[in-house]
Parts: C-alpha cells; structure tokens; sequence
C-alpha cells in the first residue's frame, strides 16, 4: 500500500476508532506479516497510553518486527507500560535485564538483580511465566546469584506451583518432572500425574511420554496398557486418577 494512501485512510480511521480500536487493527497487521503497517498503529495506541499496545511495541523493538532491535526503545516501552501495572511488561523487563549483554560480573550481577525484581513485580500481579522464572532464580538455575541469592528449593517449588496453577506449560512440565523423580509416596505419585496431565492436555510430548510411564509401569502389577489414545480426551484429573487407581495394585 503506498504511503500516502495508507496516511488518508489513518486520517479517516481516527477520527471514528480509539486506542483500543488502533492495537487491534495493528495486531491483525501482524498476524498477516505487514509489519510497516503494524508499527504504525500499534504506535498510534501506544501513543494514546494503552499499556497493552506499549508493551506490543516493546517486543516490537527488541524481536526485530518489522524494524531494526534497538533495546533503548523496547525498554522505554516496556517501562511505560509498567508504570500502568501492565503484568507481562514487568515480566518483559525482567527478560530483558537477564539477558542484557554485559562486560563484567558486576555487571552481570546487577543486570540478574533487575531481572530478578522485574521478575518478582510481574508475579506479584499473577503472571505466570514470571512465577516460572522466579522459581528458576530460587531453584538455583542462573549462574552469579551466590552472593545475593541463596538456593532455597521450598522456595522454588512454591512459585512452580504457583505458575503451574496459573497454567503455564514449563511450570506443569517442571513439577511433574520433579515428581516423578520422587515417586515415594501415593501424595508424590498423584502430584507427578496431576502436572503430567495437565502439561500433557497441552499437547506436550515429554510429558505424555511420561505420563503414560507413570501410569503403565508404576505399582506392581497392571491387568492392562493404557495408551494415549485412551485418555486424551479426558476433561479433569479426576477422570485419569479413576483409571490409574483402578489399574495400579500397590
């Protein structure tokens, strides 16, 4: 579309669409891979202060949509977004601080610690990949957090479920995981299937691989083989623990 026919028809559209009316319009730009276009509306409502379209145009600057990365801009996004207790712009800065290239450990550090508090502001206000990632710092999965951030599994584990519950796949994946390498009690084995089941209902492999583990191997004798085939289109957790109970003699 040439320039000056796309500026009449922006001229026309705002005079009847508001901000909200601009992100969507923009967000379909997108999708269609017109992302000269998606900029321009996107900013148009970021502009206006919708913190949905603010945060759109960070990752806009920093994943290259259309236009060259520039961190600058996307954290300048991000932050404007934040100030409007947007959850996922705090989860944004929080990926942008942590990976921030960095010339020295000091440096490192002090990028982690905003990562961190980014992070932490984001799962405070129920963002679920943040809890994830709050988890990750506690679980001890990031290098450099020794002198300002102890190990603390319980902690971990805390914030796991919490993102698990909130229905974030790595977060179900992560503790069925960590169950499963726990299998020493009937609690363990129901909280291993429980995140399984769940993850799995979310089209992940590893998950139903393992699952059907679980389901087929443990205890001590199974009258018969359960396939994916036959629980996938089961609705609750209640429904798989019928059938794992009924098939597993302990």
């Amino acid at each position: 579309m040439l320039e000056d026919e796309m500026i009449g028809i922006k001229n026309t559209l705002s005079k009847s669409m508001d901000e909200c009316d601009w992100y969507k319009l923009g967000l379909m730009f997108e999708q269609e891979n017109d992302f000269e276009n998606a900029v321009i509306w996107i900013s148009n409502a970021a502009e206006r202060g919708l913190s949905e379209a603010q945060n759109a145009l960070g990752d806009i600057y920093l994943f290259e949509k259309g236009v060259k990365q520039d961190r600058e801009k996307a954290y300048k996004w991000y932050m404007r977004a934040a100030q409007q207790q947007c959850p996922i712009a705090f989860a944004n800065l929080g990926f942008l601080f942590q990976y921030k290239p960095w010339n020295s450990e000091e440096e490192k550090v002090h990028s982690q610690k905003r990562a961190f508090d980014s992070f932490k502001q984001a799962a405070e206000l129920n963002n679920a990949f943040a809890m994830y990632k709050i988890g990750n710092f506690y679980d001890g999965d990031y290098e450099g957090l020794g002198e300002w951030l102890d190990k603390n599994y319980e902690t971990s584990l805390f914030w796991y479920k919490a993102s698990a519950q909130g229905g974030y796949l790595f977060a179900q994946l992560k503790l069925g995981m960590y169950y499963f390498d726990n299998l020493t009690c009937k609690e363990n084995v129901e909280e291993c299937l429980k995140w399984l089941f769940y993850a799995a209902k979310q089209k992940n492999q590893t998950a139903c691989f393992t699952l059907l583990d679980v389901i087929n191997n443990y205890g001590v004798y199974k009258t018969e083989r359960v396939e994916w085939e036959h629980i996938k289109y089961l609705e609750t957790f209640s429904d798989l623990l019928e059938i794992f109970n009924r098939l597993s003699f302990k």
